[in-house]
């Protein structure tokens, strides 16, 4: 038997299971570890800005890496004939030879270990060069957008953390009723605070100069960041690779080689940097004597996160802080569930907010102290205007909807495609809506995959979409929470690879959603609840409001005021 333990590497079906079930038992363990490594690097930021310290599986091999090496140990005590084994880290090759000890199985690099040297080499100086020009560039363009006013206020004000990105600069994608619940008097003491994203060079300045002449209120990072706070920022890509770490060996194998390759990784390195930037802004706020009332992050534990959560701990320790999780938490996404060391050293906000009370103990697996609280559910406030929609809804369509993670947008449409040619009377009115950071022309670019002429593309509001749906199917996003929320059923399509990041808890009414492996499952699927049409309205309302009870809070001005006046 050979197995391919590289990252998005098919398992057979027996073997993944185990690798999910070890996954799940050891995510504790894990985040332990990490949490001992961060404990002896307490006082680097560079560290907690770091690949390994995120323990975002979704950019890092390491906790992949980790339940793969107990998986082989598994393996092998349960008498499994391996013949080779192949793994695309040269660090993963040491530990499993050091491990295993057996001759018979051979242990291979996927990667050439020059080949592997040289790309990691070539991608440090590209991402530098890279990341030194796009700096620079953003900050001269911001100050030739600069005008003379300078809408800061002399009294305390809220700072609220957002995005910037096309077709989302100035239209609210992540507070959406906020402003609209909260009278005009202390609407002038909150100013937005957006980072800007998947924007290139000439759209820039008219981006500043929109957020500069907008009615809402909205601070420019780039106006208070200095040029010796992007050089010390961009050459965190040096400084990390300098870290070395020691841990105790973990079931006789050492981890230590995994942790201190992916510090010379350069996946995420923007967020890193971003990070840094976020410390270093905050310490130029204080410098400029402005006063904050209160700072709501959105957040996600990202390291753009804790650059600000540390930063308002050293400069304004007497400011109110709160993070804002303004979406669901999907299993063995370890990074959205805070532990104990990083609000110990302040790196995680003392206070989150989640948007549904059923999501408040999940969030406390690895901190059970972490202090949680209800706030609305802006991003998703169209589920309680579709009070009407089951009844109302006579559209036969069905939308599906992609994540954000491009190698399983691959998967799913490979997986429809399939099934369209075999049974292409599923498809007659079928729509695609793609999330901003995988667009179709990246996902043809990749894989040569075309979307044939039944499959339409959506670009309207996912909230519109959902109006015309009669089923959804989607892959690890949160579109599927939505739409058992508004009485659509949902197929889940689930990878037969890598880590599960199921958004669906067991909780949830098992009538309305189908979770599928294969194009067999999805067709099977499909039969029941969408040719067939076997659930009926008093099932569909009982899904919505488990939903809406369990998983989203209303906006309205009582939950807008609890929320800004922590």
């Amino acid at each position: 038997m050979i197995i391919n333990l590289c990252n998005e590497a098919i398992l057979e079906k027996d073997i993944h299971q185990k690798y999910l079930k070890i996954a799940r038992q050891k995510q504790v363990d894990f985040t332990k570890l990490i949490d001992s490594i961060s404990k002896n690097n307490k006082e680097n930021l560079d560290w907690w800005m770091s690949l390994p310290a995120s323990r975002n599986p979704f950019i890092s091999n390491l906790f992949h890496n980790y339940c793969c090496i107990y998986l082989i140990q598994l393996l092998i005590k349960e008498k499994y004939f391996i013949s080779k084994i192949i793994v695309d880290s040269p660090s993963m090759k040491k530990i499993l030879l050091k491990m295993i000890n057996n001759k018979k199985i051979i242990i291979k690099n996927k990667n050439n270990i020059i080949f592997f040297t040289i790309k990691n080499y070539t991608l440090f100086f590209l991402h530098l060069i890279n990341q030194l020009i796009k700096r620079f560039i953003q900050l001269i363009i911001c100050f030739l957008s600069k005008q003379n006013n300078n809408n800061l206020l002399n009294q305390p004000i809220t700072i609220i953390d957002t995005f910037g990105l096309p077709n989302y600069y100035l239209k609210d994608r992540y507070y959406s009723g906020l402003l609209e619940n909260i009278n005009l008097k202390n609407r002038k003491n909150i100013f937005f605070l957006p980072t800007i994203v998947m924007t290139n060079y000439f759209n820039l300045f008219s981006t500043y100069k929109n957020y500069r002449s907008n009615k809402k209120n909205f601070i420019i990072k780039e106006d208070y960041i200095k040029i010796p706070d992007i050089i010390y920022s961009i050459f965190y890509i040096i400084r990390v690779r300098f870290i070395r770490v020691k841990t105790k060996y973990s079931n006789k194998f050492n981890i230590d080689l995994l942790v201190n390759e992916e510090l010379k990784s350069t996946k995420g390195v923007d967020l890193s940097i971003e990070g840094l930037i976020n410390y270093r802004f905050i310490k130029r706020l204080y410098k400029r004597n402005v006063k904050i009332n209160l700072f709501i992050d959105w957040w996600e534990n990202h390291a753009l996160d804790k650059g600000f959560h540390k930063s308002l701990y050293n400069y304004y320790p007497k400011t109110k802080v709160l993070g804002y999780l303004g979406l669901f938490p999907r299993s063995l996404e370890l990074k959205l569930f805070p532990s104990i060391i990083e609000q110990k050293y302040h790196f995680t906000p003392k206070k989150i907010a989640v948007i549904g009370k059923s999501i408040m103990k999940d969030l406390k697996i690895f901190n059970k102290n972490q202090k949680l609280l209800v706030a609305p559910s802006f991003r998703f406030n169209h589920v309680w205007s579709s009070k009407n929609f089951i009844q109302k809804n006579k559209k036969n369509n069905i939308l599906i909807v992609m994540p954000f993670i491009l190698d399983e947008c691959i998967y799913i449409i490979k997986n429809l495609l399939e099934l369209n040619t075999s049974n292409p009377r599923y498809f007659k009115n079928t729509f695609v809506k793609f999330h901003p950071l995988v667009s179709y022309s990246l996902i043809k670019s990749k894989s040569k995959i075309f979307l044939p002429s039944n499959f339409k593309i959506m670009f309207e509001d996912t909230s519109k979409c959902l109006q015309n749906s009669k089923l959804v199917i989607t892959g690890m996003s949160s579109v599927s929470i939505e739409s058992l929320a508004i009485g659509i059923p949902v197929i889940l399509i689930k990878r037969n690879y890598g880590l599960d990041y199921d958004p669906i808890s067991n909780k949830v009414p098992k009538l309305m959603y189908k979770k599928c492996n294969n194009k067999n499952q999805i067709a099977q699927a499909i039969e029941t609840l969408y040719i067939n049409n076997d659930i009926n309205l008093k099932n569909k309302k009982d899904c919505r409001n488990y939903m809406l009870n369990n998983f989203f809070t209303k906006c309205n001005k009582k939950t807008v005021s609890n929320f800004i006046n922590q």
